[in-house]
């Protein structure tokens, strides 16, 4: 590369008339994830009940007789 390409700090000039720099560091530095203190530690340790529970109440409403035949047919697809 030649030097209308190279920028003095090393990074390439991509001709758009700004370079990245310190601004661009500090706009994205990098994220550390602190866990929300107040959520319970135990909030995902029923998952799957919690996926039985949804699937046990698709299947009610596949069952429903007040429910039309179509809508019946579609929870039962969901279940499925």
């Amino acid at each position: 590369m030649d030097e209308r390409t190279t920028l003095e700090n090393g990074l390439l000039d991509t001709g758009l008339g700004g370079s990245l720099g310190s601004d661009f560091d500090d706009d994205f530095a990098p994220f550390i994830y602190e866990p929300d203190p107040t959520l319970p530690d135990n909030r995902c340790l029923d998952r799957e009940l919690s996926w039985l529970a949804i699937n046990q109440r698709v299947l009610e409403l596949a069952e429903d007789p007040l429910l039309p035949v179509l809508e019946r047919a579609n929870f039962l697809a969901i279940f499925a």
